[in-house]
């Protein structure tokens, strides 16, 4: 099934279907990996003001190079980040939630793109026998990832992914191309966190929220603990 929808991805991202993707999805993280180094190179030889002014236009750089077509949230990201540089000690959690907006808009416009362009099959989005069954067997490579790896390690975060990767799989999750969407925000949002850009418990939050969002009303209980 991965394979499948990868391979559907590449062909729209190659221009296939004509209409051009809302994001160059193979481009994120390399473009936001990017931005960091050059968020960090803000604050050399800059006053507040000049070193505020280098770290936003990063942001529009980024969305160039991730080819993102609706820039719409992005100046309300702009100004939220802003803000927060002029309040001493204010908390990072209004910006991190910003940027969250934003690019949580720009990967439901990714799923709507594939749900438009991919086949579909036919029947139920998952298969409801398997849940509980598939849920104890999250539980179980959960707490392996616990028992296995650091906490806020981006290892702790690969192994809960895929966790949640096979529990998609035990229960025949049919829209893979949202699997892949949530794939792609915990590795920026764990790739944050490894160069020291984002909060640990922001990175947790996050986790929490996007896997609650991918299995909404499966009755499914969350089982990231710490």
């Amino acid at each position: 099934m991965r394979k499948a929808v990868l391979a559907g991805v590449s062909v729209l991202l190659l221009g296939g279907a004509g209409e051009a993707p809302p994001v160059d999805v193979a481009a994120l993280r390399p473009a936001a990996a990017l931005q960091r180094k050059e968020i960090d190179r803000c604050d050399i030889g800059r006053d507040l003001e000049a070193s505020i002014d280098c770290s936003i236009a990063t942001y529009e750089r980024f969305a160039a190079r991730a080819k993102i077509k609706d820039k719409t949230l992005l100046p309300t990201l702009e100004r939220v980040l802003r803000a927060e540089y002029h309040e001493i000690g204010n908390d990072p959690y209004p910006a991190a939630r910003a940027w969250y907006r934003f690019i949580d808009s720009v990967m439901h416009e990714e799923e709507a793109y594939m749900a438009s362009h991919l086949s579909r099959r036919d029947g139920p989005a998952y298969d409801a026998a398997k849940i509980g069954a598939a849920t104890a067997g999250e539980h179980r490579a959960v707490d392996r990832c616990i028992q296995t790896n650091e906490l806020f390690t981006g290892a702790r975060y690969e192994c809960l992914t895929a966790a949640a990767r096979d529990f998609a799989g035990a229960i025949k999750f049919r829209d893979m191309y949202r699997f892949e969407s949530f794939v792609i925000r915990v590795q920026l949002e764990t790739d944050d966190l490894m160069d020291s850009h984002a909060k640990p418990e922001m990175t947790a939050e996050r986790f929490n929220m996007l896997h609650k969002e991918l299995f909404k009303g499966l009755g499914y209980v969350d089982p990231h603990r710490y």
